[in-house]
């Protein structure tokens, strides 16, 4: 597809990032990088996960090690070196969890969405200015931009949480199954439907949930067809800025939505998960290795070793 006014309100908000301070939960400041991150000078490596961010990436390595290849203007694939067991990519940060449950961020710091509050966690996820992450207890913790409730989660206990990677929304399922969201919701994004869910995505103005049946549905922005899931059953999905894909219990991959630039015209394979970005996608192949597809100007779709 072609441009929209919502793409350029987009793409001139991410411009305005690196220049200008935002009101914060809590603020930090840092140096940047100033180079695109090489894969060429990393040894192929077997993934155990993976996130996309803005034009940049990263994966945790069979090691516990974290790589990332892209965009590298803020330091966001500079990551830190350590044991971690997860890791996410955000707008301009990225965050991990370590292997004793901490968390450590890096990139971006001007919005404080690289400062986590103190805690054990389980999982941490980076949106677009601000990050949140799932407590040992299951509860949810929030930092960085706060211009629409996308820091104040509500109370409970969650399993699994999804900050928005542009519009300020978060989503997540809760114990019991149903779904939470809150923040921005001009679109209906933070509205999710009823029923019982394994896990949920929120994208730029959409969001995508895995049913417990293995159905997926999408509700919000829908000008690109990303809230329009085929049918089938599915393990897991990625909401992207305006495509979404997921991964069929097959192995098989699904995207729809914008396809501007490639980035829901997966490839053949078998795949054990997926990250959708802005305009380009990785997943994450049964056999450890990483493969991306759709806009590569910055690297972001040239993992380590391809």
């Amino acid at each position: 597809m072609g441009s929209s006014p919502r793409r350029f309100v987009r793409l001139l908000a991410a411009l305005l990032v690196s220049a200008t301070a935002v009101a914060s939960c809590s603020r930090n400041h840092a140096t940047s990088a100033s180079q695109d991150s090489s894969p060429a000078d990393v040894v192929k490596s077997t993934f155990l996960s993976l996130s996309v961010g803005e034009f940049f990436a990263c994966g945790v390595t069979a090691h516990g090690d974290i790589v990332c290849w892209g965009e590298n203007g803020q330091g966001q694939a500079t990551p830190p070196v350590g044991a971690f067991a997860s890791v996410s990519a955000g707008f301009y940060h990225a965050c991990g969890v370590t292997a004793d449950g901490g968390i450590m961020c890096w990139g971006y710091s001007d919005t404080g969405a690289t400062t986590p509050v103190a805690g054990s966690y389980t999982e941490v996820s980076a949106g677009n200015d601000f990050t949140c992450g799932l407590k040992t207890d299951g509860s949810v913790a929030c930092w960085g931009r706060d211009n629409g409730g996308q820091c104040e989660p509500p109370a409970g206990t969650f399993t699994q949480i999804s900050p928005g990677p542009f519009r300020s929304h978060t989503c997540g399922v809760t114990v019991d199954g149903p779904l939470a969201c809150w923040g921005g919701n001009a679109d209906g994004q933070a509205t999710p439907p009823s029923g019982s869910f394994s896990s949920v995505t929120a994208g730029s103005e959409h969001t995508c949930g895995v049913k417990v049946d293995g159905t997926v549905v999408c509700w919000g922005y829908n000008g690109y067809g990303q809230s329009t899931p085929p049918s089938g059953s599915y393990l897991g999905v990625s909401a992207g800025i305006f495509h979404t894909c997921s991964v069929m219990v097959d192995g098989s991959m699904a995207c729809w939505g914008d396809n501007n630039s490639g980035q829901a015209t997966p490839p053949n394979g078998s795949f054990v998960s997926v990250s959708a970005g802005d305009e380009n996608t990785c997943g994450l192949r049964t056999d450890g290795t990483v493969a991306c597809w759709g806009d590569n100007s910055r690297n972001e779709s040239t993992p380590p070793g391809s």
